[in-house]
């Protein structure tokens, strides 16, 4: 943190600073030029050639050039959060319920595997803790990349416990079809093993 005082009005503003790298100056050691929606940043590109296969071919491949320009799906400012999770700057930013959407993605579309399945581990381990906006949200984005995995199950199966209600007011315009009936047919699953339950008690 640091203020900056305004002398005309005699007040103190308190700005808060940023821990972590911005990436705009080249070291020794980020020697890589990444340019994003025409802005530049400095990368290691050894790093991130260890993470991922993407990054190995671009820095290390037969066609390597001085710089690496990223298409217009790639957001700068998901790159620099991912950027942030998987570098010291000086030190990782973790990765949590409110930025593993968008460090997935970015994970996914580089093919970083072990930042793939460390944000599962946050998913997993926070699941119970979701509001259902954000579990849909999650679910949405676990979907788009592998709606197969264990992680997804786990979203499915909490989804089918939410009430019918509930479910009808999120989007499920924005999921693959194949999703929301895995999801109702869960649902389906439960009621039906809560009658057996009961009919076993009576």
């Amino acid at each position: 943190m640091y203020s900056v005082a305004n002398s005309t009005h005699s007040t103190m503003t308190t700005v808060a600073k940023c821990v972590y790298d911005d990436f705009l100056a080249p070291t020794p050691l980020r020697s890589a030029r990444v340019i994003i929606e025409g802005r530049s940043l400095y990368v290691n590109p050894g790093w991130l050639a260890e993470f991922s296969s993407f990054f190995a071919a671009m820095f290390f491949g037969k066609n390597v050039g001085e710089e690496l320009t990223l298409g217009s799906e790639v957001s700068y400012d998901h790159f620099i959060e991912l950027l942030r999770v998987v570098c010291y700057c000086p030190t990782r930013k973790p990765i949590t319920i409110s930025n593993v959407i968008v460090v997935l993605k970015m994970a996914h579309y580089f093919g970083m595997k072990p930042v793939i399945e460390k944000c599962e581990d946050v998913i997993v381990r926070q699941a119970n803790t979701l509001d259902r906006v954000k579990l849909f949200q999650i679910a949405c984005a676990v979907a788009e990349h592998d709606r197969y995995s264990p992680t997804m199950t786990l979203l499915i199966d909490k989804l089918s416990a939410m009430k019918r209600e509930e479910l009808s007011k999120l989007r499920f315009s924005q999921v693959p079809g194949d999703v929301v009936a895995d999801v109702f047919a869960a649902k389906m699953k439960r009621r039906e093993m809560k009658r057996k339950k009961w009919c076993c008690l009576l």
